[in-house]
């Protein structure tokens, strides 16, 4: 008979667990039948004595003493062979309370170790999936984890990722309580569709494409997956799916082209980028709102919020213009003149001045000129492109005369990447803006050093920086803007409604299609009007608070009686045109909409009344969308 080879029997060994058990049956089969084999030729083996009478089974009598080492004691009768009994006894110990000891102790080690690599597999139902493991996790997971209803119990999260699997579940337990990662599952694995079938996807609450940091191309491969989910789930089942998308400029071109019906027929996509997210918060977020929506107004009662602009928004007179300046075109500095652009048209009759300044801008200038061809066409506002060390004595002085300007409103945001080189930069502006109460904005990406220095947790601002303010840390914004998700599509139902009433509703048209059809760039448009609901109101001093529905509706009133309100449309409109201009737009007297040419892409003024109307309308739905989808009202 030809033996195993050794390669053959480390095989066996290093085997799973239940292929071991096999193997250690066998030779307890073997053994078993060897012993048996010896002591039917040994004299007075397998002999027992009970209640007097004798009798023989060998087996048995060499399995006892095989399995129960107690029997030695016990052995009976006298001149049964003690040196079997004891050798039997012997390899039975081995085997018994050696071998299959450690095969059990080895099996849970085992185990423990497939868990820990985030190998193991189970059955979820009404849960969470998370695919992907970037830096946003710890505030993604803390969202969905956040304190709900008394008694209610905290949903099930399966993390999907390429990444070290002991590494993440490290990084969220040392971020969320020990009782919370009870509920929390991280898997290894590669984002293929047999990973996919088996997270249960058709079960799941929510589901949210976050991706590995450690790779390239992760938007490329973010919405790759989207399309491979599609391909798993029911269709019509419309299951809400967050799909992160960090590399800004890929994420703007994709505002310009539509996910397939086969993605769209199976689920509601919504695409974020931290850095636009976090531009959203320093401009107003109504979801930093939901909890508490005083506290935007009030932001020293609340260190989460750090953008007191609504004041700033408030006090602006005629003829007094808001001046940004963006220390740093990196990519929060990129999109956060992005959504300048878009949001900051306050109707003081003079254009928002714009300046972004840094030593080595030249390829992010040309990149944003590429991608926002016509944005110096927005006709009230004005950006300046300023090459320049900040530090250097000319920026300076410039900075100090823009302060001294009595006409001129001044918020800064220093947005370098290196937390210490924002925070430098921001502590040694020129004097005269750090004891100003002009607002400065540091970038974080990572640690609160900066921040617990200056007393920001304390609220006691020290005097030297009372005006200093910090964003941008990965692990406390995801953003997600789910509230606004919300108000978007309430907005163009809205606009449905309103076509409807006026004759205009054509089903047929893509601007008409429903929400979840909605080619993406209406979808956008929806989005950016939503995110300038708080600077309207900031305009025009009127604040948010908790809806109460046992009081009246606030009303914006008619045109015709309220200046207040022509203020607002026109807002609304410049907004309008400078979405348009972002978007490739150009003016012409004869509209083409699929050169995308307009004749409407010119001041307020010059609009015809009927045009004006759809701003009136836009702004006159405000507190019932307000109400309706973000449980909120205006005082």
């Amino acid at each position: 008979m030809r033996l195993p080879s050794i390669k053959k029997i480390d095989k066996l060994i290093s085997g799973k667990f239940f292929k071991q058990i096999q193997v250690f049956l066998v030779l307890v089969l073997v053994l078993l039948g060897f012993f048996w084999w010896i002591a039917s030729k040994v004299e007075n083996a397998g002999v027992f004595e009970e209640g007097g009478k004798t009798f023989t089974n060998v087996f048995w009598w060499v399995y006892i003493h095989f399995t129960y080492p107690g029997h030695l004691i016990i052995d009976s009768p006298e001149h049964a062979p003690k040196w079997l009994a004891v050798i039997i006894t012997v390899f039975g110990m081995i085997f018994f309370e050696g071998a299959f000891i450690g095969l059990i102790v080895h099996a849970i080690r085992e185990r423990r170790e497939i868990i820990k690599r985030g190998l193991a597999r189970y059955n979820f139902e009404n849960h969470y999936v998370i695919i992907g493991a970037d830096e946003v996790i710890v505030s993604l997971v803390q969202n969905l984890l956040a304190p709900g209803k008394k008694g209610k119990k905290h949903p099930q999260i399966v993390v999907l990722t390429k990444k070290n699997a002991e590494i993440v579940t490290e990084v969220l337990e040392s971020n969320l309580q020990e009782e919370l990662m009870k509920n929390i599952y991280v898997l290894f694995g590669d984002f293929v569709l047999e990973e996919y079938k088996q997270l249960a996807l058709n079960l799941v609450k929510e589901i949210y494409i976050i991706g590995d940091d450690i790779y390239q191309g992760v938007n490329n491969e973010n919405i790759e997956i989207a399309y491979d989910l599609a391909r798993l789930l029911e269709k019509d089942k419309h299951i809400n799916c967050y799909i992160n998308l960090p590399e800004t400029t890929s994420l703007n071109l994709l505002k310009k082209f539509s996910f397939s019906k086969n993605v769209t027929d199976t689920m509601f996509l919504h695409p974020f980028n931290i850095y636009q997210g976090w531009a959203r918060q320093l401009w107003g977020s109504i979801d930093l709102l939901s909890d508490a929506p005083a506290a935007w107004f009030e932001p020293q009662k609340n260190a989460k919020i750090t953008a007191p602009l609504p004041k700033l928004i408030s006090e602006l007179k005629e003829n007094t213009h808001v001046r940004v300046v963006i220390l740093g075109f990196t990519e929060m500095g990129y999109a956060l003149l992005e959504h300048t652009l878009e949001m900051a048209h306050f109707n003081t009759g003079q254009p928002t001045q714009i300046a972004v300044i840094d030593p080595n801008m030249k390829k992010n200038i040309n990149r944003f000129t590429a991608e926002f061809p016509e944005y110096r066409n927005i006709y009230d506002c004005r950006v300046e492109f300023i090459e320049s060390d900040i530090n250097d004595a000319g920026t300076r002085d410039l900075l100090s005369q823009w302060q001294a300007d009595a006409h001129c409103r001044m918020v800064l945001f220093s947005c370098f990447s290196d937390p210490d080189t924002a925070f430098s930069t921001a502590a040694l502006l020129p004097p005269a803006i750090i004891k100003s109460a002009v607002p400065v904005f540091i970038y974080q990406q990572s640690g609160k050093g900066f921040f617990h220095l200056l007393g920001a947790d304390e609220h006691t601002w020290q005097s030297e920086f009372r005006n200093g303010r910090f964003f941008g840390w990965r692990k406390e914004h995801s953003g997600l803007l789910k509230i606004r998700e919300e108000l978007a599509r309430g907005i163009h139902e809205e606009y449905i409604e309103q076509a409807k009433l006026n004759g205009k509703y054509n089903p047929q048209l893509p601007n008409f299609f429903e929400w979840n059809a909605l080619p993406e760039n209406f979808k956008w448009s929806n989005r950016y009007q939503a995110d300038s609901f708080l600077i309207k109101l900031a305009r025009i001093n009127k604040r948010v608070v908790p809806a109460d529905n046992s009081k009246p509706l606030f009303i914006i009133e008619d045109e015709k009686n309220s200046p207040e309100t022509r203020e607002l449309a026109r807002m609304e409109h410049d907004r309008w045109c400078a979405e348009r201009f972002m978007n490739g737009w150009t003016y012409g007297s004869e509209a083409k909409k699929e050169n995308k040419i307009s004749d409407c892409l010119v001041p307020f003024e010059q609009l015809s009344e009927v045009m004006q109307g759809y701003d009136y309308n836009a702004v006159k739905a405000i507190p019932g969308l307000l109400r309706e989808y973000c449980k909120l009202d205006i005082e």
